[in-house]
Protein backbone atom coordinates (compact mmCIF):
# COMPACT_ATOMS: atom_id res chain seq x y z
CA UNK A 1 0.00 0.00 0.00
CA UNK A 2 1.01 3.59 -0.61
CA UNK A 3 0.09 7.08 0.55
CA UNK A 4 0.37 9.69 -2.22
CA UNK A 5 0.59 13.38 -1.40
CA UNK A 6 -0.17 15.29 -4.60
CA UNK A 7 0.69 18.98 -4.98
CA UNK A 8 -0.50 20.98 -7.99
CA UNK A 9 1.42 23.85 -9.57
CA UNK A 10 -1.56 25.75 -10.94
CA UNK A 11 -1.68 27.97 -7.84
CA UNK A 12 -5.38 27.21 -7.32
CA UNK A 13 -5.86 23.54 -6.40
CA UNK A 14 -5.22 22.36 -2.85
CA UNK A 15 -2.89 19.42 -2.17
CA UNK A 16 -4.53 16.00 -1.96
CA UNK A 17 -3.66 12.89 0.05
CA UNK A 18 -4.63 9.54 -1.51
CA UNK A 19 -4.30 6.03 -0.08
CA UNK A 20 -3.67 3.27 -2.63
CA UNK A 21 -4.57 -0.26 -1.42
CA UNK A 22 -2.27 -2.00 -3.90
CA UNK A 23 1.28 -3.34 -3.86
CA UNK A 24 1.69 -2.33 -7.51
CA UNK A 25 0.05 0.87 -8.76
CA UNK A 26 0.09 2.88 -11.99
CA UNK A 27 -0.11 6.68 -11.64
CA UNK A 28 -0.85 8.72 -14.76
CA UNK A 29 -3.42 10.37 -17.00
CA UNK A 30 -4.66 7.26 -18.86
CA UNK A 31 -7.96 5.50 -18.02
CA UNK A 32 -5.93 2.37 -17.15
CA UNK A 33 -4.13 4.17 -14.30
CA UNK A 34 -5.06 3.21 -10.74
CA UNK A 35 -4.56 6.87 -9.76
CA UNK A 36 -5.69 9.05 -12.67
CA UNK A 37 -4.22 12.57 -12.61
CA UNK A 38 -5.37 14.67 -15.55
CA UNK A 39 -2.56 17.21 -14.96
CA UNK A 40 -0.11 14.54 -16.19
CA UNK A 41 -1.47 14.77 -19.76
CA UNK A 42 1.35 17.16 -20.59
CA UNK A 43 3.94 14.38 -20.08
CA UNK A 44 4.27 11.28 -22.26
CA UNK A 45 4.77 8.75 -19.49
CA UNK A 46 3.24 7.34 -16.30
CA UNK A 47 4.77 6.05 -13.05
CA UNK A 48 4.70 2.41 -12.01
CA UNK A 49 5.12 2.01 -8.21
CA UNK A 50 5.95 -1.48 -6.91
CA UNK A 51 6.52 -2.61 -3.31
CA UNK A 52 9.84 -4.15 -2.37
CA UNK A 53 11.11 -5.60 0.92
CA UNK A 54 10.04 -3.74 4.05
CA UNK A 55 9.56 -0.04 3.31
CA UNK A 56 11.45 -0.13 0.02
CA UNK A 57 9.64 0.46 -3.23
CA UNK A 58 10.52 0.79 -6.89
CA UNK A 59 9.51 3.48 -9.35
CA UNK A 60 9.67 2.98 -13.10
CA UNK A 61 8.50 5.46 -15.77
CA UNK A 62 6.21 3.74 -18.30
CA UNK A 63 5.87 5.36 -21.76
CA UNK A 64 2.33 6.25 -22.85
CA UNK A 65 3.04 4.83 -26.31
CA UNK A 66 5.76 2.74 -27.91
CA UNK A 67 9.00 4.50 -28.76
CA UNK A 68 8.41 7.49 -26.51
CA UNK A 69 11.47 8.42 -24.39
CA UNK A 70 11.09 8.60 -20.61
CA UNK A 71 13.31 10.35 -18.00
CA UNK A 72 15.68 7.68 -16.65
CA UNK A 73 16.46 9.65 -13.49
CA UNK A 74 13.05 8.75 -11.98
CA UNK A 75 13.68 5.01 -12.15
CA UNK A 76 15.16 3.38 -9.07
CA UNK A 77 14.68 1.91 -5.60
CA UNK A 78 13.47 4.24 -2.85
CA UNK A 79 13.44 3.82 0.92
CA UNK A 80 10.75 5.24 3.25
CA UNK A 81 9.85 8.10 0.91
CA UNK A 82 10.18 9.27 -2.68
CA UNK A 83 9.57 12.66 -4.29
CA UNK A 84 8.73 12.92 -8.00
CA UNK A 85 8.34 16.22 -9.86
CA UNK A 86 6.26 15.39 -12.93
CA UNK A 87 5.12 18.25 -15.18
CA UNK A 88 2.36 20.22 -13.47
CA UNK A 89 2.26 18.03 -10.34
CA UNK A 90 4.62 16.82 -7.63
CA UNK A 91 4.20 13.48 -5.83
CA UNK A 92 5.47 12.47 -2.42
CA UNK A 93 5.13 8.67 -2.11
CA UNK A 94 5.12 6.94 1.28
CA UNK A 95 5.02 3.11 1.50
CA UNK A 96 2.65 1.94 4.26
CA UNK A 97 3.57 -0.99 6.52
CA UNK A 98 1.40 -4.11 6.51
CA UNK A 99 1.17 -4.16 10.33
CA UNK A 100 -0.56 -0.77 10.32
CA UNK A 101 -3.74 -2.19 8.82
CA UNK A 102 -7.08 -2.78 10.51
CA UNK A 103 -7.65 -6.40 11.45
CA UNK A 104 -10.81 -8.34 10.69
CA UNK A 105 -13.72 -7.48 13.03
CA UNK A 106 -11.63 -4.77 14.73
CA UNK A 107 -13.38 -1.53 15.68
CA UNK A 108 -11.86 1.72 14.46
CA UNK A 109 -11.13 3.11 17.94
CA UNK A 110 -9.30 -0.04 19.07
CA UNK A 111 -7.47 -0.21 15.74
CA UNK A 112 -6.31 3.39 16.08
CA UNK A 113 -4.85 2.80 19.55
CA UNK A 114 -3.18 -0.47 18.49
CA UNK A 115 -1.68 1.02 15.32
CA UNK A 116 -0.29 4.03 17.21
CA UNK A 117 1.34 1.84 19.86
CA UNK A 118 2.67 -0.58 17.25
CA UNK A 119 4.16 2.19 15.11
CA UNK A 120 5.96 3.65 18.13
CA UNK A 121 7.16 0.37 19.63
CA UNK A 122 8.35 -1.68 16.66
CA UNK A 123 10.16 -1.21 13.37
CA UNK A 124 8.58 -1.87 9.98
CA UNK A 125 8.31 -5.62 9.22
CA UNK A 126 10.79 -7.11 6.76
CA UNK A 127 10.48 -10.89 7.16
CA UNK A 128 8.56 -13.06 6.59
CA UNK A 129 7.65 -11.78 3.15
CA UNK A 130 5.70 -12.97 0.12
CA UNK A 131 7.12 -12.53 -3.37
CA UNK A 132 4.79 -12.35 -6.38
CA UNK A 133 6.92 -13.55 -9.30
CA UNK A 134 6.75 -11.98 -12.75
CA UNK A 135 8.39 -9.36 -14.94
CA UNK A 136 7.95 -6.80 -12.14
CA UNK A 137 8.14 -8.84 -8.88
CA UNK A 138 6.22 -7.58 -5.88
CA UNK A 139 7.46 -8.14 -2.32
CA UNK A 140 5.03 -7.85 0.61
CA UNK A 141 6.43 -8.00 4.14
CA UNK A 142 4.06 -8.88 6.97
CA UNK A 143 4.00 -9.87 10.63
CA UNK A 144 3.25 -13.49 11.64
CA UNK A 145 0.22 -12.60 13.78
CA UNK A 146 -1.57 -11.03 10.78
CA UNK A 147 -2.17 -13.62 8.01
CA UNK A 148 -2.40 -12.19 4.51
CA UNK A 149 -5.59 -12.36 2.45
CA UNK A 150 -4.74 -12.65 -1.25
CA UNK A 151 -7.18 -11.75 -4.03
CA UNK A 152 -8.57 -9.05 -6.28
CA UNK A 153 -10.82 -7.48 -3.62
CA UNK A 154 -9.76 -4.19 -2.08
CA UNK A 155 -10.27 -5.85 1.32
CA UNK A 156 -7.28 -8.16 0.68
CA UNK A 157 -3.89 -7.19 2.12
CA UNK A 158 -2.13 -8.57 -0.99
CA UNK A 159 -4.21 -7.34 -3.91
CA UNK A 160 -3.50 -8.83 -7.33
CA UNK A 161 -4.88 -8.10 -10.79
CA UNK A 162 -5.34 -11.25 -12.85
CA UNK A 163 -8.37 -13.03 -14.36
CA UNK A 164 -7.23 -16.27 -12.68
CA UNK A 165 -7.53 -14.74 -9.19
CA UNK A 166 -10.77 -14.71 -7.20
CA UNK A 167 -11.93 -11.82 -5.02
CA UNK A 168 -10.74 -13.62 -1.84
CA UNK A 169 -8.55 -16.33 -3.31
CA UNK A 170 -6.37 -17.60 -0.47
CA UNK A 171 -5.11 -16.92 3.06
CA UNK A 172 -1.36 -17.18 3.77
CA UNK A 173 0.30 -17.07 7.18
CA UNK A 174 3.55 -17.88 8.97
CA UNK A 175 4.03 -20.01 12.11
CA UNK A 176 7.03 -21.76 13.69
CA UNK A 177 9.36 -21.14 10.76
CA UNK A 178 6.89 -22.41 8.14
CA UNK A 179 4.43 -20.70 5.84
CA UNK A 180 0.91 -22.06 5.45
CA UNK A 181 -1.74 -21.52 2.79
CA UNK A 182 -5.50 -22.09 2.73
CA UNK A 183 -7.72 -21.82 -0.35
CA UNK A 184 -10.86 -19.73 0.26
CA UNK A 185 -13.09 -21.37 -2.33
CA UNK A 186 -11.40 -19.85 -5.37
CA UNK A 187 -12.56 -20.62 -8.89
CA UNK A 188 -9.20 -21.71 -10.32
CA UNK A 189 -7.67 -23.24 -7.20
CA UNK A 190 -4.49 -22.97 -5.13
CA UNK A 191 -1.61 -25.39 -5.73
CA UNK A 192 1.48 -26.47 -3.80
CA UNK A 193 3.92 -28.90 -5.42
CA UNK A 194 1.41 -29.37 -8.27
CA UNK A 195 -1.23 -30.58 -5.79
CA UNK A 196 -4.41 -28.58 -5.24
CA UNK A 197 -5.06 -27.62 -1.62
CA UNK A 198 -8.24 -26.73 0.24
CA UNK A 199 -7.60 -26.87 3.99
CA UNK A 200 -4.58 -25.32 5.67
CA UNK A 201 -1.39 -26.72 4.13
CA UNK A 202 2.16 -26.16 5.43
CA UNK A 203 4.63 -24.73 2.91
CA UNK A 204 8.39 -24.44 3.63
CA UNK A 205 10.17 -21.16 2.78
CA UNK A 206 11.18 -21.02 -0.87
CA UNK A 207 8.43 -23.40 -2.01
CA UNK A 208 6.25 -22.16 -4.87
CA UNK A 209 2.55 -21.45 -4.31
CA UNK A 210 0.46 -21.18 -7.49
CA UNK A 211 -2.83 -19.29 -7.61
CA UNK A 212 -4.71 -20.49 -10.67
CA UNK A 213 -2.46 -21.12 -13.65
CA UNK A 214 -0.74 -17.76 -14.10
CA UNK A 215 0.21 -16.35 -10.67
CA UNK A 216 3.03 -17.75 -8.54
CA UNK A 217 3.98 -16.72 -5.00
CA UNK A 218 6.82 -17.78 -2.78
CA UNK A 219 7.52 -17.11 0.90
CA UNK A 220 10.98 -15.97 1.98
CA UNK A 221 12.57 -15.41 5.38
CA UNK A 222 15.96 -13.85 4.52
CA UNK A 223 17.71 -11.52 2.09
CA UNK A 224 19.60 -14.51 0.64
CA UNK A 225 16.37 -16.34 -0.18
CA UNK A 226 14.90 -13.21 -1.70
CA UNK A 227 17.94 -12.61 -3.92
CA UNK A 228 17.94 -16.26 -5.01
CA UNK A 229 14.25 -16.20 -5.90
CA UNK A 230 14.48 -12.94 -7.85
CA UNK A 231 17.49 -14.19 -9.83
CA UNK A 232 15.42 -17.03 -11.33
CA UNK A 233 13.68 -16.44 -14.67
CA UNK A 234 9.99 -15.98 -13.82
CA UNK A 235 9.00 -18.19 -16.75
CA UNK A 236 10.90 -21.08 -15.16
CA UNK A 237 8.92 -20.68 -11.94
CA UNK A 238 5.55 -21.53 -13.42
CA UNK A 239 3.89 -24.79 -12.67
CA UNK A 240 3.95 -26.87 -15.87
CA UNK A 241 2.37 -30.29 -15.44
CA UNK A 242 -0.83 -29.54 -13.56
CA UNK A 243 -1.49 -26.44 -15.67
CA UNK A 244 -1.50 -28.34 -18.95
CA UNK A 245 -4.00 -31.00 -17.82
CA UNK A 246 -7.20 -29.18 -16.85
CA UNK A 247 -9.62 -32.13 -16.91
CA UNK A 248 -11.33 -34.10 -15.50
CA UNK A 249 -12.41 -31.54 -12.94
CA UNK A 250 -14.69 -31.40 -9.91
CA UNK A 251 -16.70 -28.19 -9.84
CA UNK A 252 -19.40 -26.76 -7.59
CA UNK A 253 -21.13 -23.38 -7.58
CA UNK A 254 -22.64 -23.95 -4.14
CA UNK A 255 -21.57 -21.32 -1.62
CA UNK A 256 -20.71 -23.97 1.00
CA UNK A 257 -18.18 -25.80 -1.23
CA UNK A 258 -14.44 -25.17 -0.73
CA UNK A 259 -12.62 -25.18 -3.09
CA UNK A 260 -15.12 -24.54 -5.86
CA UNK A 261 -12.99 -26.18 -8.56
CA UNK A 262 -10.40 -28.94 -8.38
CA UNK A 263 -8.46 -30.66 -11.14
CA UNK A 264 -8.47 -34.36 -10.26
CA UNK A 265 -5.01 -35.82 -9.58
CA UNK A 266 -4.18 -39.12 -11.24
CA UNK A 267 -4.19 -42.26 -9.09
CA UNK A 268 -5.25 -40.41 -5.94
CA UNK A 269 -8.47 -40.29 -3.89
CA UNK A 270 -10.30 -37.02 -3.18
CA UNK A 271 -12.31 -37.00 0.06
CA UNK A 272 -15.53 -34.96 0.07
CA UNK A 273 -17.50 -34.12 3.20
CA UNK A 274 -18.15 -31.86 6.16
CA UNK A 275 -14.87 -32.67 7.90
CA UNK A 276 -12.54 -29.61 7.78
CA UNK A 277 -9.73 -31.88 6.62
CA UNK A 278 -11.62 -32.95 3.49
CA UNK A 279 -10.09 -32.22 0.10
CA UNK A 280 -13.42 -30.64 -0.86
CA UNK A 281 -15.28 -29.28 2.15
CA UNK A 282 -19.08 -29.06 2.04
CA UNK A 283 -20.25 -26.89 4.93
CA UNK A 284 -23.83 -28.16 5.23
CA UNK A 285 -25.20 -29.94 8.32
CA UNK A 286 -26.90 -32.73 6.36
CA UNK A 287 -23.60 -33.71 4.67
CA UNK A 288 -21.65 -36.49 6.41
CA UNK A 289 -18.19 -35.75 7.75
CA UNK A 290 -16.79 -38.14 5.14
CA UNK A 291 -19.55 -38.27 2.59
CA UNK A 292 -17.89 -39.80 -0.46
CA UNK A 293 -14.56 -40.17 -2.23
CA UNK A 294 -13.70 -39.78 -5.91
CA UNK A 295 -10.62 -41.30 -7.54
CA UNK A 296 -9.16 -40.96 -11.06
CA UNK A 297 -7.33 -44.05 -12.25
CA UNK A 298 -4.45 -44.18 -14.73
CA UNK A 299 -6.84 -45.52 -17.37
CA UNK A 300 -9.02 -42.40 -17.08
CA UNK A 301 -11.79 -44.15 -15.14
CA UNK A 302 -13.42 -42.13 -12.36
CA UNK A 303 -14.71 -44.13 -9.38
CA UNK A 304 -17.18 -42.58 -6.91
CA UNK A 305 -17.50 -44.39 -3.56
CA UNK A 306 -20.16 -43.46 -1.01
CA UNK A 307 -19.30 -43.40 2.72
CA UNK A 308 -22.28 -41.40 3.98
CA UNK A 309 -25.25 -41.99 6.26
CA UNK A 310 -27.96 -40.71 3.90
CA UNK A 311 -26.46 -41.59 0.54
CA UNK A 312 -25.49 -39.55 -2.51
CA UNK A 313 -28.10 -38.90 -5.22
CA UNK A 314 -27.36 -38.86 -8.94
CA UNK A 315 -29.39 -39.20 -12.16
CA UNK A 316 -30.21 -42.90 -11.90
CA UNK A 317 -30.79 -43.15 -8.17
CA UNK A 318 -28.89 -43.01 -4.90
CA UNK A 319 -25.47 -44.37 -3.95
CA UNK A 320 -25.59 -46.05 -0.54
CA UNK A 321 -22.67 -46.64 1.79
CA UNK A 322 -20.13 -48.86 0.03
CA UNK A 323 -21.66 -48.42 -3.44
CA UNK A 324 -19.28 -47.53 -6.29
CA UNK A 325 -20.18 -45.68 -9.48
CA UNK A 326 -17.67 -45.79 -12.35
CA UNK A 327 -17.51 -43.23 -15.14
CA UNK A 328 -15.66 -43.03 -18.47
CA UNK A 329 -15.76 -39.56 -20.08
CA UNK A 330 -19.35 -39.26 -18.86
CA UNK A 331 -20.28 -36.08 -17.01
CA UNK A 332 -22.24 -36.61 -13.82
CA UNK A 333 -23.78 -34.39 -11.14
CA UNK A 334 -23.79 -35.57 -7.53
CA UNK A 335 -26.67 -34.15 -5.47
CA UNK A 336 -26.00 -33.90 -1.73
CA UNK A 337 -29.38 -32.30 -0.97
CA UNK A 338 -30.19 -28.80 0.16
CA UNK A 339 -29.07 -27.32 -3.17
CA UNK A 340 -25.49 -28.62 -2.79
CA UNK A 341 -24.28 -30.23 -6.02
CA UNK A 342 -20.90 -31.30 -7.39
CA UNK A 343 -20.20 -32.08 -11.04
CA UNK A 344 -17.56 -34.34 -12.60
CA UNK A 345 -16.70 -32.76 -15.97
CA UNK A 346 -14.34 -34.22 -18.57
CA UNK A 347 -14.12 -31.22 -20.90
CA UNK A 348 -14.71 -27.48 -21.09
CA UNK A 349 -18.14 -27.81 -22.74
CA UNK A 350 -19.47 -29.97 -19.89
CA UNK A 351 -18.17 -27.48 -17.34
CA UNK A 352 -19.82 -24.64 -19.25
CA UNK A 353 -23.17 -26.51 -19.29
CA UNK A 354 -23.07 -27.15 -15.55
CA UNK A 355 -22.20 -23.53 -14.76
CA UNK A 356 -24.88 -22.21 -17.14
CA UNK A 357 -27.51 -24.43 -15.48
CA UNK A 358 -26.80 -22.86 -12.09
CA UNK A 359 -25.50 -26.16 -10.70
CA UNK A 360 -28.69 -28.07 -11.54
CA UNK A 361 -28.60 -31.79 -10.62
CA UNK A 362 -30.30 -32.56 -13.98
CA UNK A 363 -27.72 -30.77 -16.16
CA UNK A 364 -26.61 -33.91 -18.01
CA UNK A 365 -29.75 -36.03 -17.60
CA UNK A 366 -31.09 -35.62 -21.15
CA UNK A 367 -27.85 -36.62 -22.84
CA UNK A 368 -27.00 -39.29 -20.30
CA UNK A 369 -29.02 -42.22 -21.74
CA UNK A 370 -27.84 -41.75 -25.32
CA UNK A 371 -24.14 -41.60 -24.42
CA UNK A 372 -23.91 -44.18 -21.63
CA UNK A 373 -22.73 -47.71 -22.35
CA UNK A 374 -24.77 -49.97 -20.06
CA UNK A 375 -26.42 -53.38 -20.23
CA UNK A 376 -30.03 -53.39 -21.50
CA UNK A 377 -30.87 -55.84 -18.70
CA UNK A 378 -30.26 -53.14 -16.10
CA UNK A 379 -33.66 -52.61 -14.37
CA UNK A 380 -32.89 -48.92 -13.79
CA UNK A 381 -32.48 -48.39 -17.54
CA UNK A 382 -35.70 -50.32 -18.24
CA UNK A 383 -37.68 -48.20 -15.81
CA UNK A 384 -36.32 -44.99 -17.35
CA UNK A 385 -37.03 -46.27 -20.88
CA UNK A 386 -40.60 -47.15 -19.89
CA UNK A 387 -41.04 -43.68 -18.43
CA UNK A 388 -39.73 -42.14 -21.67
CA UNK A 389 -42.13 -44.23 -23.76
CA UNK A 390 -45.09 -43.26 -21.57
CA UNK A 391 -44.38 -39.64 -22.33
CA UNK A 392 -45.02 -40.28 -26.05
CA UNK A 393 -48.42 -41.96 -25.64
CA UNK A 394 -51.47 -39.72 -26.25
CA UNK A 395 -53.31 -38.56 -23.15
CA UNK A 396 -50.64 -39.65 -20.67
CA UNK A 397 -48.76 -36.37 -20.11
CA UNK A 398 -50.62 -35.72 -16.87
CA UNK A 399 -49.77 -39.21 -15.56
CA UNK A 400 -46.11 -38.77 -16.49
CA UNK A 401 -46.06 -35.41 -14.74
CA UNK A 402 -47.42 -36.88 -11.51
CA UNK A 403 -44.89 -39.73 -11.77
CA UNK A 404 -42.00 -37.25 -12.13
CA UNK A 405 -43.26 -35.34 -9.08
CA UNK A 406 -43.48 -38.59 -7.10
CA UNK A 407 -39.93 -39.57 -8.13
CA UNK A 408 -38.64 -36.13 -7.11
CA UNK A 409 -40.44 -36.38 -3.75
CA UNK A 410 -38.95 -39.84 -3.21
CA UNK A 411 -35.44 -38.56 -3.96
CA UNK A 412 -35.91 -35.68 -1.51
CA UNK A 413 -37.16 -38.09 1.18
CA UNK A 414 -34.16 -40.43 0.70
CA UNK A 415 -31.76 -37.49 1.11
CA UNK A 416 -33.18 -36.66 4.57
CA UNK A 417 -31.46 -37.72 7.77
CA UNK A 418 -32.99 -40.22 10.21
CA UNK A 419 -34.31 -37.49 12.55
CA UNK A 420 -35.78 -35.56 9.61
CA UNK A 421 -37.48 -38.71 8.31
CA UNK A 422 -39.08 -39.40 11.72
CA UNK A 423 -40.30 -35.78 11.93
CA UNK A 424 -41.73 -36.02 8.42
CA UNK A 425 -43.60 -39.26 9.18
CA UNK A 426 -45.02 -37.88 12.46
CA UNK A 427 -46.22 -34.75 10.66
CA UNK A 428 -47.78 -36.84 7.89
CA UNK A 429 -49.56 -39.03 10.45
CA UNK A 430 -50.89 -35.95 12.29
CA UNK A 431 -52.25 -34.52 9.04
CA UNK A 432 -54.00 -37.80 8.24
CA UNK A 433 -55.59 -37.90 11.73
CA UNK A 434 -56.88 -34.33 11.31
CA UNK A 435 -58.35 -35.19 7.90
CA UNK A 436 -60.12 -38.27 9.31
CA UNK A 437 -61.61 -36.21 12.17
CA UNK A 438 -62.83 -33.53 9.76
CA UNK A 439 -64.33 -36.20 7.48
CA UNK A 440 -66.21 -37.79 10.44
CA UNK A 441 -67.56 -34.37 11.51
CA UNK A 442 -68.85 -33.72 8.01
CA UNK A 443 -70.62 -37.10 7.92
CA UNK A 444 -72.09 -36.54 11.42
CA UNK A 445 -73.46 -33.09 10.47
CA UNK A 446 -74.88 -34.43 7.19
CA UNK A 447 -76.92 -37.12 8.95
Amino acid sequence: MFALEISFKDGVSDPELIFVRRQSALVGASPEAHVEVQDMQSVNYQLRLTRDLGRRFRCKPVPSSAGVPVPPMLEGVYMDQGTFDVGQVKFVVLPLDSDLQIKDSETLDRAGVRILRQACASAAPAFPALVVLGEAPVVWSFVPNMPVYVGTSKECALRLENPEISARHALIGYESGQFWVEDLGSTNGTFVMESQVSGRTTVPPGQLISLGRLVTLVGVTSEEQLSSILSVNPAQSRRQTADERRYPVLISISEVARPARMVMPIDASINIGRDPGSDIWLGAPHVSRRHCSIALGKTGEVAITDHSTNGTSYDEGVLRRGDVLRLHDQAKVLDFGGGVTLAICFNEEQERQFTASGGSPTTFRDSDISTRSISLDDPRLKSRAMASRRLTFPGTQEQAGWQQKAEKLGTMYRSLGLRSKITFLITLFAVLVVLVVIFNLIIHISF
